[in-house]
C-alpha cells in the first residue's frame, strides 16, 4: 500500500491565472430612454445572479457618475469573461425597466489599460437587439497575461492516495 506514487505519465497543465479587473462608471448617453429617467447601473459578470448596484442619477439622459466606491466593481476575471452593465430607470413601484445592456468582453480591453494605467472604454449601450445610447467606463487589469504556462515536470507529478 503506497501513500503517494509518480504516475507513468506526463500531464500538460495549462494555468489560467485570474486577473484582477477594475471597472468604474463615467458616463452615458442614453439616446432612446423615454423623458428623463432616474437611471442606475448593475454591473456584473454575465449571468451573476448579484450584480452590483451604481448609485442614482436623478432626472437626466447623460448620466455622469460620481467616483464613489459604490460606482466602481473588482473582479477576477479569465480572458474569456463578459462583463454585464445593465442601465435601469428606478421605478417607484415595479420592476425597474432595461435602458440599455453593454457587454464587456475582458479580451476587448486594450493591453495597455492596467492597473495604474486605466482606460476609458466607449461601448455601445443595446435594447432588443438596437442601438439605445452609449456608455464609457473606466477599465484597469491587474496581473500576469493569459498565456498558457508551463509547469515543471516536478510540480505536475500527481499525489495518488490509497486508502
Amino acid at each position: 500500500s503506497n501513500s503517494s506514487s509518480s504516475c507513468s505519465f506526463c500531464v500538460c497543465v495549462c494555468v489560467s491565472m485570474g486577473r484582477q479587473l477594475s471597472l468604474k462608471l463615467v458616463c452615458a448617453d442614453l439616446e432612446k430612454a423615454h423623458g428623463s429617467p432616474d437611471v442606475y447601473v448593475e454591473m456584473g459578470l454575465k449571468g451573476s445572479a448579484r450584480p452590483l448596484k451604481s448609485t442614482l442619477c436623478k432626472k437626466t439622459k447623460k448620466p455622469n457618475w460620481p467616483s464613489y466606491d459604490k460606482n466602481k466593481i473588482t473582479l477576477i476575471v479569465d480572458d474569456d469573461d463578459e462583463v454585464e452593465l445593465k442601465v435601469r430607470s428606478h421605478k417607484t413601484f415595479g420592476t425597474d425597466p432595461i435602458v440599455g445592456v453593454c457587454i464587456l468582453k475582458v479580451s476587448e480591453i486594450p493591453q495597455g489599460a492596467t492597473a495604474g494605467n486605466e482606460m476609458n472604454m466607449r461601448k455601445s449601450l443595446l435594447l432588443n437587439y438596437e442601438h439605445a445610447g452609449s456608455i464609457t467606463v473606466l477599465v484597469g487589469l491587474a496581473g500576469g497575461s493569459f498565456q498558457p504556462q508551463a509547469q515543471t515536470p516536478q510540480a505536475q507529478t500527481p499525489q495518488v492516495q490509497t486508502p
